[in-house]
């Protein structure tokens, strides 16, 4: 089931830079804990803000309920906890996300310029710490169906490439 949906997510709107292992085997965990992406506060100007306090309010949006949201979704056989501090001693797995970057005008798709926002994705177990996995994706902004109209927007932009990311980490588990 969750690999149907996966695929019906369409994860070509994720550039896989490199990964390590390739196939994790990460089936056997029911409960993913997911941390927050820091985006920079700073970035409100870049992205056509009026304030900081506006970016930080989509920002807290995208960390406090779009990654749970998205992944009870695409992972609908999973127990998600979402936004998780760290690690907290529990079975399950534990997702860290780390900013690397946003690169503009990276393709197009339909009528919209393609932009991408690179993140490193690092897989835990969260009862031991040990490291599973390890990815250094961009995740684009382009979506297919509904998500092609939320193209429109900066908000709709960033919405796609959450969603495009939290796809790709649910086809892996």
């Amino acid at each position: 089931m969750v690999l149907i949906t996966a695929a019906m997510a369409n994860p070509r709107y994720v550039e896989v830079q490199s990964e390590k292992p390739g196939n994790p085997g990460l089936s056997g965990y029911s409960t993913i804990f997911v941390g927050k992406l820091n985006l920079p506060a700073d970035l409100w100007q870049t992205f056509g803000y009026e304030s900081r306090e506006a970016w930080i309010s989509v920002v807290n949006d995208v960390n406090n309920n779009k990654f749970r949201i998205y992944m009870d979704e695409l992972a609908p056989d999973k127990k998600i906890v979402a936004p998780s501090a760290g690690f907290n001693g529990k079975e399950g797995l534990f997702v860290k996300f780390a900013y690397r970057g946003f690169r503009h005008n990276t393709g197009t798709a339909f009528t919209h310029r393609v932009h991408t926002m690179d993140v490193t994705v690092t897989i835990y177990d969260n009862k031991s710490k040990k490291q599973l996995y390890t990815a250094n994706l961009g995740t684009q902004t382009a979506g297919m169906g509904k998500r092609g109209w939320m193209m429109n927007s900066f908000e709709g932009r960033l919405d796609n490439q959450i969603y495009n990311l939290c796809s790709f980490i649910a086809g892996k588990l």
